[in-house]
């Protein structure tokens, strides 16, 4: 093949560039071609030459010369097709390439330089079919099978991903990046232990700040939040700065209702990084530590630098702690997350016919032990029962418990729609004919207001988790009765009045003794605090205090699972003691499970309301428990609640 009078120049050129001398190795080439003209060796060569200098242009004309002078030399058309691939003509690379394969039908490198390809012009079958081609002529390249499962994650389709990943790993027990990705795939499919057993192998390689990270958002999403803590500080000791790391420890410290750390956490953040989400993040840390006054100006400052629909969700959610929001710019808000999302199409059909079934669906993020579910739960199982009505429910969540299973049970269909985009629920939605749609969340957390933007349902309604109006057009109504809104002017939804209360209070299996009044055994009236730690404030503080005073020998017992950390209990017993309330006075319990929390109604006398966010659920039980309420009402269904 190599002429045997320039076969010691091509050795020397040939040293050359191994040598990465390529400028002496091309003048050598180029005296050879003058002084051989038309040599499809030659012409190959410094087309090879060429390419590696990224001279494509002339690269491509010598490779098509040295193919014009010999058809059938292999390693022109091979070399033609990467430049056609590295200027992106995949079709024309794709030619070549197969040029090669008619000449050799087992040539590896043109068969998987047909499957990049076609993989870059997101023709995948055909990608995974030339990669196929290659696995059943060498099985054991372990960067084909990581190829092919990257193309079926592209696809979603993990478990084939998860398949030839297993084979890649029959190859190579070692290898990094087979090891991560299969760790990846399981926690795709929610197979956490499998996930955690590839992550910790692959950190006997190689410590990976990635890996330790994802080992952490596997902890943290299955509740476990101090393993998550723990392995997202190892992040922080590869890279004190490692802004995935910080901003996940302070929203786990917000879900371990550890407020104040949180705080500290962000403020790292914002050292690095003033993105809208941290900012956002750090707007909710402080009204969570009850500085709304900050709390206000991070919502603005996160919605000006990005104005984006979970931005403007939180923002949203956050103003129901706040007596004098302007309702104005309240609604200005509601159509900025509104105008976030790209149109979408709007479902037209109307309840035609009553033969069949009315179908009621319920979106909400809440189906578990949580305060929107234990008021539903009862009223969803009488519903069921309802001749003639059929309930379906859309559960915007990926975390499941006894409540979850038990509500299940409550509706004629259940479905988890966490991993499905907005375009697939619409869809489900309009399979099921749903005629009147509840959403029961708002814009709190894990909501899915965004798909009530198409009017999947003729009707829409909002109900029970969120008590204020959504701002939002699409919704057609709001559940109340005739107490709990005075002024519909601030509704954008026409007022649904149930005769008796807003809403229900699931009471199986809370059927608990009703005890004596406590002052009969205390001689001193023990208060109540049962609402969460975010709805208290500086006013309340003040006015309980007043209370205090003017009784004397009275106590307040706090109660809720967000009074559980050492931190939110100094800040109570602080904010007593500038009243010169004594921490004597003060009890803080942490909630306990629901039986021991609702038998703590025997504990006290006289439960005193939170204002502006009043209680809702909490309400409800105490009047269940026959404990009377002192409640401030104010003009908002938020504050009227009780």
């Amino acid at each position: 093949m190599i002429n045997f009078q320039y076969k010691e120049k091509i050795e020397e050129a040939t040293n050359l560039i191994n040598n990465k001398k390529l400028e002496e190795a091309e003048k050598i080439i180029k005296d050879l071609i003058i002084n051989f003209p038309n040599d499809f060796f030659l012409e190959n060569f410094y087309g090879v030459i060429l390419l590696n200098r990224k001279d494509f242009k002339n690269s491509e004309k010598f490779l098509k010369n040295s193919i014009k002078n010999n058809d059938k030399f292999i390693s022109s058309y091979l070399n033609l097709g990467i430049v056609y691939y590295e200027i992106k003509k995949y079709n024309d690379a794709i030619n070549n390439f197969s040029k090669v394969l008619e000449l050799q039908s087992d040539h590896l490198q043109a068969v998987y330089y047909i499957a990049l390809s076609y993989q870059s012009l997101n023709l995948q079958d055909n990608a995974i079919t030339f990669l196929l081609k290659y696995i059943d002529l060498d099985a054991n390249n372990i960067n084909v099978y990581f190829k092919i499962a990257e193309i079926f994650i592209a696809k979603n389709d993990y478990k084939n991903a998860l398949f030839f990943l297993q084979r890649g790993y029959g190859v190579d027990k070692n290898n990094f990046n087979i090891l991560i990705l299969l760790a990846s795939c399981y926690e795709k499919l929610k197979d956490f232990n499998s996930s955690l057993v590839f992550y910790n192998k692959s950190l006997k390689l190689k410590q990976s700040i990635i890996v330790y990270e994802s080992i952490a958002r596997i902890h943290k999403e299955l509740g476990f939040l101090d393993l998550a803590l723990e392995n997202y500080e190892k992040c922080l000791i590869i890279d004190p700065n490692y802004l995935p790391a910080l901003n996940n420890i302070g929203t786990t410290y917000l879900l371990k209702k550890d407020y104040f750390e949180a705080v500290k956490y962000f403020e790292r953040c914002l050292k690095i990084s003033r993105s809208g989400n941290i900012l956002a993040n750090m707007a909710v840390a402080k009204f969570l530590v009850l500085n709304v006054k900050e709390g206000l100006n991070f919502f603005e400052k996160s919605i000006e630098a990005e104005p984006l629909a979970h931005n403007y969700e939180k923002y949203l959610f956050n103003t129901l702690y706040l007596e004098d929001f302007p309702q104005s710019n309240y609604f200005d808000l509601a159509n900025k997350f509104r105008l976030s999302f790209n149109s979408l199409n709007i479902c037209n059909y109307e309840i035609v016919d009553r033969k069949e079934n009315l179908n009621i669906g319920f979106v909400s993020g809440d189906f578990y032990d949580h305060a929107v579910a234990h008021q539903i739960s009862g009223f969803m199982r009488s519903l069921k029962n309802f001749k003639g009505i059929k309930t379906f429910a859309y559960y915007n969540n990926n975390f499941e418990d006894f409540k979850t299973k038990e509500l299940k049970d409550a509706f004629h269909k259940f479905e988890n729609i966490f991993n499905l985009s907005d375009s697939n629920i619409i869809k489900a939605i309009q399979d099921d004919k749903i005629n009147i749609l509840f959403d029961l969340s708002g814009y709190s957390y894990k909501n899915k207001l965004s798909i009530f933007l198409a009017k999947p349902a003729p009707v829409q309604i909002s109900a029970i988790g969120f008590l204020q109006s959504t701002g939002l057009e699409e919704i057609d109504y709001i559940l109340a009765d005739k107490n709990v809104i005075i002024d519909e002017s601030l509704f954008v939804e026409k007022i649904l009045r149930m005769p008796n209360c807003w809403s229900t209070l699931d009471i199986r299996d809370i059927n608990y003794p009703i005890k004596d009044t406590p002052y009969e055994k205390n001689k001193f009236i023990t208060f109540g605090a049962f609402n969460n730690f975010q709805k208290l404030n500086e006013k309340t503080f003040n006015l309980w205090s007043k209370i205090l005073k003017k009784i004397p020998n009275a106590r307040i017992f706090f109660n809720n699972s967000s009074f559980q950390q050492k931190s939110i209990k100094d800040f109570i017993y602080v904010q007593f003691e500038k009243n010169l309330i004594s921490k004597e006075r003060i009890i803080i319990g942490d909630g306990g499970n629901r039986e021991v929390y609702l038998k703590s109604f025997n504990n006290i006398d006289l439960l005193l309301d939170t204002y502006p966010y009043g209680g809702g659920t909490t309400s409800l039980e105490a009047a269940w428990m026959c404990v009377p309420i002192l409640t401030l009402t104010g003009k908002n269904f938020v504050s009227r609640g009780a």
